[in-house]
């Protein structure tokens, strides 16, 4: 029996091969889309788990408040790890790490700069995993200048990932460091990405035993059964034990007073496998993704999915008056329902099977280009993971069944007396639920029509949004530290016409911006404001273009600005409480060179210095020239072609880096990369939207088809007695373009 159905099933599809192609190609598409929709999820939902240890693996967070606003941040305190690996049995190990920026690397005459590059505790691999090709895992990182370095890196610098244990690269113009370990480089499904990895001991904390400043990321792993409470609980005794005393002596009110006044200091826990898709903490080490993002994502592949069925069992019903009289002579001749709907699902089946062959060599071709497309490294092995082959099949056989069943149901009700009298009439007007069909699916399309749009026209808002600032043609020389004749690179700079104006700061537009406690003028030190600030030299304010709304900006006439001036934002003024800030003070409770206090010079109009998901934070900008470290960026203004003005750039530092790498990037390109998830999620969005909307019409035409075939009489008739051929189509488009006149209605509102 089943032979016979195989055979029925395959003669009508190749006597059928118009619907045949339009059926297996609109299926193939949608199961196409749906796959790699299915495979960008379960990249994104599969981040961090590669960890030996992932279920127990933790890092802890500041959980703070001040000001009445909360404030999250990634990095945590330097003695945090040790204390709890000390004081906390629930602990099974803690470690940090510390990114403290771009370092040289060099070895003989080449010479490298290095983003990722970290600093790490001897027992990192412990708590996270390090899979060592070469070296000693237990002893990589007990000792001051030692080096574990990536496959990737090994190859970049030596040409192997063997035999280079032992040798040494000279980091920072500094120090010889000796490389202990080879690791296999991070998979891309991870929020942390490094090429090296130095021991903690190289770089002595400046901020040692010091509980209230966060500037190290702290992560831990549990014992099996120990609860991530618990764990919160004793680290809040901890935060009591040790901040408390600190903050008396900082701030003069321990945190019992403290949380008295409104304010919050505590860390809390959460879980590494969740920080990819629902970890919003400020100072994260790169930007992550959002769980919201993974549904939307979801959502647009049961819509494609969805439409791809409903063109599969409007197709099936629409050609219904062919299959009429087969189900009437086989009712007759004995069949019973049952045996109809297994045939008819049989043949959907069967569709969708080859549909599936047809899936599989889509994904092969498109999975490359959709990777560049979406920022992906998604790979498919078939072979090594024979479990995904039957994934495919199941897959394949649900959506045979689930687009076969209500016109295998719907064909093998008809009665056999009606359909051989030929009383039954069936077609485009008489498929009530077809029209519904055919509507839902238009609405679907709209949604995602409009979806897309929306998701464009808010990137487009990102691309236009005025910042406050003239973003464009900003030359950054992230690695200004480098050069040690800083004031005379800077003054060779501005010789050259083609350079506007050039400002050293320890801050940029794009980039992560520290924060400090501030005391306001005659303000209780139990009270601190948090202002976010940057160090910079006497031409920042204009080199960026930020408006002056009040007061002055630094200058070099007035001496005194380089140790005690400030220039606020209109954020910080309001925080302040300085209705007219000019002349106002504010004071430094602790840092470098102990407490100051600094006058109020100038107010700027508020930019957006972070990405526009974060509302505009208090700033305040501080003079730091002639502090004994040196700025890390130089900030240039140009004009004139880009390409001719970079070299030039690249000529006066070449006469004054002694021979250290050149880079640079420009300010918008990095406001830019704030959006990275957004761009992603437009693009992906805007393919799949496409291809929906592209199998609706594709289905569209196979109804449209054959309505017309089923209308041949009539429309012969007509032609002969004068109807147009623009008559004709107008007649025939009537029905569907109220139907999708109907599907738009219905999709507004949505």
């Amino acid at each position: 029996m089943f032979k016979n159905y195989f055979k029925i099933a395959f003669r009508n599809l190749v006597r059928q091969k118009g619907y045949s192609a339009i059926n297996i190609l609109g299926l193939a598409i949608g199961m196409t889309s749906c796959l790699l929709i299915t495979l960008f999820v379960w990249d994104e939902l599969s981040y961090d788990k590669f960890h030996a240890k992932s279920d127990r693996l933790y890092r802890a967070f500041l959980d703070a408040r001040i000001n009445n606003k909360d404030f999250l941040t990634a990095p945590t305190c330097e003695p945090m790890a040790a204390a709890l690996q000390r004081e906390v049995p629930e602990v099974e190990s803690a470690a940090r790490i510390r990114k403290i920026g771009d370092f040289t690397v060099r070895l003989g005459d080449r010479v490298f700069m290095e983003s990722k590059f970290l600093l790490a505790d001897s027992n990192f691999g412990q708590v996270l995993s390090l899979e060592f090709i070469d070296g000693d895992a237990n002893h990589a990182l007990n000792r001051p200048r030692t080096l574990i370095v990536t496959d990737e890196m090994a190859l970049k610098y030596f040409g192997r990932t063997y035999d280079i244990v032992g040798k040494t690269l000279f980091v920072d113009n500094a120090d010889n460091f000796e490389i202990t370990g080879v690791v296999k480089k991070y998979p891309t499904q991870s929020h942390l990405s490094f090429d090296f990895l130095a021991s903690m001991t190289s770089r002595p904390p400046n901020s040692e035993g010091f509980w209230i400043s966060n500037n190290y990321f702290t992560y831990i792993t549990i014992k099996p059964g120990a609860s991530q409470k618990a764990v919160e609980d004793k680290l809040a005794t901890l935060v009591e034990k040790y901040a408390d005393p600190q903050m008396k002596e900082v701030l003069g009110a321990g945190i019992k007073q403290l949380t008295e006044a409104g304010l919050r200091y505590n860390y809390r826990l959460q879980k590494v496998t969740d920080i990819h898709l629902n970890s919003q903490l400020e100072f994260e080490l790169a930007p992550n993704s959002s769980m919201a993002y993974v549904y939307v994502f979801g959502l647009i592949a049961v819509f494609i999915l969805g439409i791809a069925c409903i063109n599969f069992m409007n197709l099936s019903t629409a050609r219904s008056a062919r299959r009429a009289k087969e189900v009437g002579v086989r009712k007759a001749l004995g069949s019973n329902k049952s045996q109809l709907v297994q045939l008819f699902v049989g043949e959907a089946i069967m569709v969708s099977l080859i549909a599936m062959a047809v899936t599989i060599g889509l994904t092969e071709i498109s999975l490359p280009y959709f990777n560049q497309f979406a920022s992906k490294n998604i790979s498919l092995s078939y072979l090594e993971n024979p479990g995904l082959l039957w994934a495919l099949l199941t897959f394949a056989l649900v959506v045979g069944v689930t687009a076969g069943s209500y016109p295998a149901f719907f064909l093998s009700s008809f009665q056999p007396v009606k359909v051989l009298k030929g009383e039954l009439r069936t077609g485009m007007r008489s498929g009530l639920l077809r029209s519904t069909l055919v509507i839902g699916q238009f609405a679907v399309s709209v949604i995602l029509i409009v979806g897309t749009l929306v998701v464009f026209q808010q990137l487009q808002f990102i691309q236009d949004k005025d910042l406050g600032f003239n973003k464009e043609r900003l030359v950054v020389l992230d690695n200004a530290w480098l050069i040690k004749q800083q004031s005379g690179f800077k003054t060779a700079l501005l010789g050259n016409s083609n350079i506007v104006s050039a400002s050293y700061t320890g801050g940029v537009p794009g980039k992560n911006i520290g924060n400090s406690a501030f005391i306001p003028e005659g303000g209780d030190l139990s009270k601190p404001v948090l202002l976010y600030h940057i160090y910079c030299d006497f031409d920042n304010i204009r080199t960026l273009g930020f408006n002056i709304k009040e007061g002055r900006d630094f200058s070099i006439e007035y001496p005194t600005d380089s140790n005690y001036a400030v220039v606020i934002n209109e954020s910080a003024a309001r925080l302040l409480g300085y209705p007219n800030p000019i002349g106002r003070k504010i004071s430094t409770p602790f840092g470098q060179g102990g407490s100051r206090e600094l006058k109020i010079i100038g107010m700027v109009k508020d930019f957006h210095f972070e990405s526009l998901h974060q509302e505009i934070r208090p700033l305040v900008f501080r003079m730091g020239f002639g502090r004994d470290d040196h700025f890390s960026n130089l900030v240039i203004r140009i004009h004139g072609p880009l390409p001719e003005v970079i070299g030039q750039i690249e000529k006066v530092w070449s006469q004054f880096s002694g021979g250290q790498p050149f880079g640079y990037y420009f300010v918008d390109e990095n406001i830019n990369h704030l959006y990275r998830a957004e761009q992603t999620l437009g693009k992906v969005f805007g393919l799949f939207a496409g291809l929906g909307i592209f199998i609706a019409c594709l289905g569209l035409l196979g109804l449209a088809a054959y309505t017309a075939e089923q209308r041949t009489k009539e429309i012969g008739v007509r032609k002969v007695m004068g109807a147009t051929d623009a008559n004709i189509v107008g007649l025939l488009s009537k029905d569907f373009a109220k139907l999708v006149s109907i599907a738009i209605l219905v999709a507004w509102p949505v």
